[in-house]
């Protein structure tokens, strides 16, 4: 762990910004080091004191991910993740109807159901949270730390084939319908013609 301070003060005016890099070396390890919070781990974690208390609405807060602040709420926005504190804690999860709706269709590490194919489909159609890299941001750093996390992120995956291919899914035109009907009778055809001649 290394503490950098200065004698002299930094002033920090609106619209300034504390940008920090961190680097790990294993060079020099014996062992296997993975992600995590301890200073053990493959970690960083900045911590600043300033002086004075003035305009701050939370005392601790911290940022991270793809562009989030826990300071700011509205930096979720631009994901149109409705809720992310929902899966910060035990508790958040445990009560969440997200949660409870995965526990009523969804089989932790499958088989994957039907019912839990629609329902998480619906829900990752209106929540931001569960769609693309943000979704990757909140397991990996958030779910994956406690218990309930894992539980709900295993009950996400027991359809994680079927939800991709449910949410990629585009309903075709009408025009399209009738030449993958046409494409498919085709086929048919083609392939019954060569089994007919077999036969003779």
């Amino acid at each position: 762990m290394v503490n950098l301070g200065t004698d002299d003060p930094i002033i920090l005016l609106p619209g300034d910004e504390i940008v920090t890099t961190c680097e790990f070396s294993t060079a020099k390890l014996d062992h296997s080091v993975v992600q995590g919070e301890a200073t053990s781990d493959e970690m960083c974690s900045g911590v600043l004191t300033y002086y004075p208390k003035s305009n701050v609405t939370n005392e601790f807060c911290f940022s991270g991910g793809p562009g989030i602040s826990y300071c700011d709420p509205a930096s979720w926005s631009r994901f149109q993740c409705a809720d992310p504190y929902a899966f910060l804690s035990p508790s958040s999860v445990n009560v969440s109807s997200l949660y409870q709706g995965l526990v009523s269709n969804c089989r932790p590490f499958g088989p994957c159901l039907q019912e839990c194919v629609q329902y998480i489909t619906q829900q990752a159609r209106v929540d931001g949270c569960l769609r693309g890299e943000i979704y990757k941001y909140i397991q990996e750093n958030i779910l994956s730390f406690h218990e309930e996390g894992r539980n709900m992120m295993a009950l996400m995956a027991s359809c994680q084939t079927e939800v991709y291919l449910a949410m990629a899914a585009i309903t075709p035109t009408v025009e399209e319908r009738g030449l993958a009907l046409h494409i498919s009778a085709g086929a048919l055809l083609v392939v019954l013609v060569p089994a007919l001649v077999l036969l003779f």
